[in-house]
C-alpha cells in the first residue's frame, strides 16, 4: 500500500528516483519532528509549542533540501518562492560581472562558478555554453537566452570589404554570417565529443571505444546502439560531425583472420565467428558476403550490418 501510494507521488511530481529519495527522507524528518514535538509537550506542561531556535532549524533544514531538489530538477521552488530572475538585461557571460549575474537571478555560488571558469581561460562562444557551467538551471537558462548577447551557432568569421558594404548597406556594417563547420565524426577526439551538450567525458570515452571496436562508423545510426546516448543527444551530434563520403572502415578477412578478431566485432560476436570459421573449413574460401546467406542461423539483417566490415 505504502510502495502504490510513493510510485503515485513520483509519478504525479514528475521526481526523478534522486528526488524521491530526498522527499521521503524529508517527509520522514517532518514526521519525527512532529513525533518528537508531541511526546515533548506531553512531558513538559511549560513547554506547549515548538521552541523558536528548534522551529528555525527545522524551517531551515526543509530550506536547503527543497532548494536542492529544484537545482537537481532545474526547476523553481513554488509560485510562492523569489523569482529566480530579478532584473532582464542584455549581457554577455564572458564580460559581465558578479553583481550582474545576482541582478539576473543567479545564485551567489553560480555566479562564483562562472567567474573561476573564466579565470582559467574559459570563454562562452555560444549562447549553449552557459549551460555547460555545472548546476546552470534549465528554466533559468530559458528566461536568459534571448538576452545573452553571443550568437546561436560556433562561428566561421568571413572576410568582409567593409568599405564596399557600408555603401551597399547606407553606411551601416552588415551583421557577419555565420556558419558551423562539421568535425569528422571517425577522426573527433574525447575534447570535440564532450563538447557536445549531454556528452560527459565518460559517454565521450565510450563513443571512441565503440568506434574502435567496430572500426570506424559508416551510418549515424550507429549511434543509437552505444548505451547512454539518447535521443536528443544523437541529434546534437548529427548537427555538429559528419562521415566523410569517402571513409573506408577497417575489415576484416573472412578468410584469413582468425577467431579472436572475428568475435572481437560488435557485429560478428562468438557463436557467428564459430559459424563462419566452421562454413569456411567445410566450404573452403568465401568468394563474397552472398555466402554467409547460406548460414541460416545468421539473418540478413545481421549480415547487412556486418557488410561493410568484412573482405574475402
Amino acid at each position: 500500500m505504502i510502495k502504490r501510494l510513493l510510485n503515485s507521488i513520483k509519478d504525479f511530481f514528475s521526481f526523478s528516483q534522486r528526488e524521491m529519495n530526498g522527499f521521503v527522507i524529508m517527509l520522514l524528518v517532518m514526521v519525527l519532528a512532529i513525533v518528537a514535538t508531541i511526546i515533548y509537550d506531553q512531558m513538559s506542561v511549560r513547554h506547549s509549542i515548538i521552541e523558536p531556535r528548534e522551529s528555525q532549524m527545522l524551517d531551515s533544514l526543509l530550506q536547503v533540501i527543497n532548494e536542492n531538489t529544484a537545482i537537481e530538477s532545474h526547476v523553481p521552488l513554488s509560485d510562492n518562492a523569489e523569482t529566480p530572475t530579478n532584473e532582464l538585461f542584455a549581457f554577455n557571460p564572458n564580460l559581465a560581472s558578479e553583481d550582474d549575474f545576482i541582478k539576473l537571478g543567479l545564485k551567489p555560488y553560480l555566479a562564483e562558478r562562472i567567474l573561476k571558469y573564466r579565470s582559467k581561460g574559459g570563454k562562452f562562444k555560444i549562447k549553449a555554453d552557459l549551460k555547460k557551467i555545472y548546476g546552470f538551471p534549465e528554466f533559468l537558462y530559458v528566461k536568459l537566452e534571448s538576452y545573452i548577447d553571443l550568437p546561436e551557432i560556433k562561428t566561421l568569421e568571413t572576410k568582409t570589404t567593409y568599405s564596399k558594404t557600408k555603401i551597399e548597406n547606407n553606411g551601416q556594417l552588415p551583421k557577419l554570417k555565420y556558419e558551423y563547420k562539421k568535425q569528422d565524426l571517425n577522426l573527433a577526439d574525447s575534447v570535440a565529443f564532450e563538447k557536445v551538450y549531454g556528452i560527459g567525458f565518460k559517454l565521450a570515452l565510450r563513443i571512441i571505444k565503440f568506434r574502435e571496436k567496430l572500426g570506424g562508423f559508416v551510418a549515424m545510426a550507429q549511434l543509437k546502439e552505444i548505451w547512454g546516448l539518447d535521443s536528443t543527444v544523437i541529434q546534437e551530434i548529427e548537427k555538429k560531425f559528419l562521415i566523410a563520403e569517402n571513409f573506408q572502415p577497417i575489415k576484416i578477412n573472412a578468410n584469413t583472420d582468425d577467431f579472436q578478431l572475428l568475435k572481437s566485432h560488435p557485429y560478428i560476436g562468438y557463436q557467428r565467428a564459430k559459424l563462419i570459421l566452421a562454413f569456411r573449413k567445410q566450404h573452403g574460401t568465401y568468394h563474397s558476403i552472398d555466402q554467409l546467406k547460406q548460414i541460416q542461423t545468421i539473418s540478413a539483417e545481421e549480415i547487412e550490418k556486418m557488410k561493410p566490415y568484412l573482405e574475402f
